[in-house]
């Protein structure tokens, strides 16, 4: 395949389920592999992407029975530019607030349960936005990607 045939879109639509979820993430390696992301780069989208999804089925549609998830990627040669809606409950303003590393001193039984996956996307995504459009939840983010000198 040549560069020029390289796919650099991708726009899915799912259930809003654990499930559904796992089947994106793994559409998602599979375009991130046929537009020629190694596995660095394919692994740091993973995380945020699996992150940023859970977190809509487990938060936005916890009280809801029914629900879509819109998933759309484009790849650029150094970004993946990332744009998620859903019509689930709003996201509280707090979670987007910079967050530190929870305390890890501790023994491992008192460890924070959660926590972690708002810090794993602040920490490996730029040009985080959210807005509520109506009664539709946008979450914007941009993956910066290693690229090969």
């Amino acid at each position: 395949m040549s560069a020029m045939t390289l796919p650099t879109k991708l726009a899915i639509r799912f259930d809003a389920t654990e499930m559904a979820v796992r089947d994106a993430l793994a559409q998602v390696l599979a375009f991130l592999r046929d537009a020629g992301l190694d596995s660095d780069n394919s692994g740091k989208a993973e995380i945020v992407l699996a992150e940023a999804l859970n977190n809509i089925v487990e938060h936005a549609y916890c009280d809801i029975a029914h629900g879509k998830v819109e998933l759309q990627c484009t790849r650029h040669p150094s970004r993946l530019e990332v744009t998620i809606l859903d019509q689930g409950k709003p996201v509280p303003v707090h979670v987007f607030a910079k967050r530190g590393y929870p305390d890890t001193d501790s023994a491992l039984p008192d460890l924070p349960e959660g926590g972690f996956g708002w810090l794993l996307i602040q920490t490996l995504a730029e040009n985080l936005t959210y807005q509520r459009v109506g009664d539709t939840n946008c979450l914007r983010l941009t993956i910066p990607l290693l690229v090969a000198a």
